[in-house]
């Protein structure tokens, strides 16, 4: 039976269940063989969650040893929110400064956590978030000047007409 892999948006296939560790098989891997209804993370599928335990090493010393799992990928959508909203943060005094960069963090996070919940990743749901926060201290910080420009004018134009 023939398994298909994907991480990072590229598909292989079709694989023999013990060729998957080879080409990259990792905890947040997608994978579908005939018979499921949909992709699945191979933690999640038992035959391929099998392959995901350490194996141990024979070793010349009595001791056995493990292989270290391979390394989680990053999300990098959740980290470029991050990087935005940081900056978004100190030009909050410059409107376009301190929004554009502050708009990109807050679109960057929510795609950031929708490939998280979709399952496309597991990874960067908090630096989403604080994207997303920092993202949007300079679009409030705007709104609140903007409001109190609005009301002073209101004010203004509201005092004039009542004292001529």
């Amino acid at each position: 039976m023939g398994y298909y892999i994907a991480n990072q948006g590229v598909q292989r296939g079709p694989l023999e269940l013990q060729e998957l560790p080879q080409n990259g098989l990792h905890a947040d891997s997608m994978v579908w063989t005939e018979g499921m209804t949909d992709w699945q993370r191979a933690a999640a599928v038992p035959e391929v969650a099998k392959l995901l335990a350490p194996q141990p090493i024979a070793s010349t010393a009595a001791v056995i040893t493990y292989q270290t799992p391979p390394i989680g990928q990053s999300n990098g959508m959740a980290v470029a929110s991050l990087v935005l909203g940081i900056i978004a943060v100190p030009f909050s005094c410059h409107p376009m400064l301190g929004l554009t960069p502050g708009i990109l963090a807050i679109i960057f996070g929510f795609v950031a956590r929708g490939n998280i919940r979709r399952g496309e990743t597991a990874v960067g749901g908090g630096m989403a978030l604080a994207g997303i926060i920092c993202g949007f201290v300079p679009i409030v910080l705007w709104g609140a000047v903007l409001l109190i420009g609005v009301a002073f004018v209101f004010g203004a134009a509201v005092h004039h007409i009542v004292h001529p």
